[in-house]
Order: C-alpha cells, then sequence, then structure tokens
C-alpha cells in the first residue's frame, strides 16, 4: 500500500513535468520514460517498472493515457497475493518468514524465493496510433513461473484504447480468422492440423510491419514454445482496416 502511495505521487510530479515534451519525429509523437519500484530480500524478489508517455498532445489527453497505465499495471501486479497457509513447497507462497507449513503442521525453510516481474514495451508509435506492451511473470511455487503478455493501443487523438471493432470494418471476424491460419507458425502447436480460433486469442496489437494477434501460454502450444503472435503483414490485411477509422492510414501504406 505504501509502494502504491509513493508510486501515484511519483506519477502526479512526472506528469506535471512530462506533458509538454516533445519526440524528435514528426511521426513518433509519443515519448517515454519508466518509473520502477523494487523489493529484493531472501523470500522475494519483485520489480514493477511502468510507463509514463509524454508529448503534443493536450494534458488532458495524456493524464488519460498515463492513469490508465498505470492502472492496469498495478492491476496485473494486485492479483497476486500470498496465502496465509501454503499448502505445499512447491504450489505455496512463503510467510514473511520464508517458511511453509507442511501437511502434518510443522514449518520448513522455502525453497525458492516469490519472484514478480511487470514491464513495458512499446510496439508501434507513430501516426498517432500508440501500442505498448506489458509484460507480467510471476513464480509462486511449482515447475516454472508464468508469464502473461497484454497489449494496449491507443488512439492518441483522443487517448482512448482500441478494440478491434474499432479499428476493423464490420463482419471481420471470419475473414481474420482466416488470415491467422494463413500465418500462424504449426510446427509445434497442439493440434497443428486444426484450424486456429480467434475466440482463443487473448489480445491483438499492431506492430511495425503487421496487424498481430496474440495467443498466451498454453491456449495452441506447449508451455516451452512460449506465447504465439501471429503477424499478418498489413498488405493482407488491409482489406479489413476500416477506411474511416483510426487506423485507415496503414491502407495507404500498404499499397
Amino acid at each position: 500500500m505504501k509502494n502504491r502511495r509513493l508510486a501515484l505521487l511519483i506519477v502526479g510530479m512526472a506528469l506535471g513535468w512530462l506533458a509538454g515534451e516533445t519526440s524528435a519525429a514528426e511521426s513518433a509523437r509519443v515519448t517515454m520514460r519508466t518509473i520502477e519500484i523494487k523489493t529484493y530480500n531472501e523470500n522475494q524478489n519483485v520489480k514493477i517498472t511502468w510507463p509514463v508517455v509524454s508529448g503534443k498532445y493536450d494534458r488532458d489527453v495524456l493524464e488519460a493515457v498515463n492513469q490508465r497505465l498505470f492502472d492496469s499495471f498495478f492491476d496485473l501486479s494486485a492479483g497476486v497475493k500470498p496465502k496465509e497457509k501454503p499448502a505445499h513447497p512447491m504450489i505455496a507462497f512463503p510467510t514473511p518468514e520464508g517458511t511453509y507449513t507442511k501437511d502434518d503442521g510443522t514449518k520448513a525453510a522455502f525453497p525458492l524465493p516469490y519472484q514478480m516481474f511487470v514491464e513495458a514495451e512499446v510496439k508501434y508509435n507513430q501516426h498517432d496510433i500508440l501500442c505498448l506492451k506489458r509484460r507480467f511473470y510471476c513464480f509462486t511455487g511449482g515447475a516454472h513461473g508464468m508469464t502473461y503478455d497484454e497489449y494496449t493501443v491507443f488512439d492518441m487523438a483522443n487517448g482512448k484504447p482500441l478494440a478491434l471493432s474499432d479499428v476493423l470494418v464490420k463482419g471481420y471476424e471470419k475473414p481474420l480468422e482466416a488470415l491467422v491460419n494463413e500465418f500462424v507458425p504449426r510446427e509445434n502447436l497442439f493440434k497443428p492440423q486444426n484450424p486456429v480460433l480467434l475466440k482463443d486469442s487473448s489480445d491483438w496489437f499492431i506492430a511495425e510491419k503487421g496487424l498481430c494477434i496474440h495467443y498466451g501460454l498454453y491456449a495452441l502450444a506447449p508451455y516451452a514454445v512460449g506465447m504465439i503472435d501471429v503477424e499478418m503483414p498489413f498488405e493482407k490485411a488491409k482489406s479489413l482496416i476500416d477506411p474511416n477509422g483510426p487506423l485507415s492510414f496503414l491502407k495507404k501504406q500498404s499499397k
């Protein structure tokens, strides 16, 4: 709680002096700085790094974007809380003293430290569109930790996050699913012979060269394969882009 209050204070101060900064490139008018909170000891290793954006936009727009980013980063991390009575060292959280309770009621040293890392990456920053990735990693015991990626595509003209329905034409679902199946790497999928379904994806984003559909861990393939991002070149996806939507510039760009 103390860290969250401190973070809110830092964000408030940061917005005051970052709002007027500009980027050198006209096509990429958003600049990003990061603020970091860390906790490290023998029982836990936690680092949350979240972005603060600035640039040639209205102050209200920048404040709305930064507030949403702050909330999303801390909502991710707030979902992981230690249990009061861990059941087993390999599926349990340590107590503050670094122990867990065994089945017979006795306490033993927790074998591995609790870990949580949250960080940001810019995926696209042109033409008043900003796409940011949030990566969340958490180890709470077991064979391995878990990693989750979430994406937000902002229309910087108004600070609003965009959904696929905001940028693609009506009825895009089936044609987009067909494109996903054309470009998905199939060699390591659970069932490579089966069609990949759009409903199994967890997010979407845009990168420098294409529209991307994101599938999280285990959605299509084993853990060892990792998350799968299906990238479809703008040239292939341009027929699905709404000519009156915020990504309409991509139809011209892909010609």
